[in-house]
């Protein structure tokens, strides 16, 4: 059983590791767009917004649930509800650039839509569920049930 037990453990470490990563990821992008990390960088996104001919309310609402989704990322209750709703936004992101004919701008939506759906599965797949025979020690003892032997 030793091997299972380092076998989560480095499953868990691992997903960990991809919620961080995932989350840096978000957190730039959403500050980017939200207009946290300086005109410059919400300039650029401000003009393929246009170009898409998408209102500025749109950008900032997408840099927000980015930056929501970083936080719930690191949030190990939300971690796999956080990289689900952050795998919308990135269906989202493939669908505006196949629409608009920007296939080299798919690589990057399509990575972390990978990236986002594993670390949903690792992140669902090494949290804590009890065994039978733990939840069976753990569970409360009727006050009215006679434990005497007949």
């Amino acid at each position: 059983m030793a091997g299972v037990s380092r076998l989560s453990s480095v499953q868990n470490l691992a997903g960990w590791f991809l919620c961080a990563l995932l989350a840096f990821a978000f957190a730039i992008a959403g500050g980017a767009k939200t207009g946290l990390l300086g005109a410059e960088a919400a300039s650029d996104l401000l003009a393929d917004f246009e170009r898409w001919q998408y209102p500025l309310w749109a950008m900032t609402a997408i840099g927000a649930a980015e930056l929501l989704g970083a936080l719930g990322l690191l949030i190990p209750r939300l971690s796999s509800l956080a990289a689900c709703c952050l795998m919308v936004l990135m269906c989202g992101a493939v669908y505006v650039h196949a629409n608009h004919g920007e296939n080299e701008a798919l690589v990057p939506p399509l990575v972390l839509l990978v990236l986002l759906g594993s670390s949903a599965l690792i992140r669902r797949n090494s949290a804590a569920v009890p065994s039978d025979s733990a939840a069976a020690e753990a569970a409360p003892v009727r006050a009215d049930t006679d434990h005497r032997a007949a």
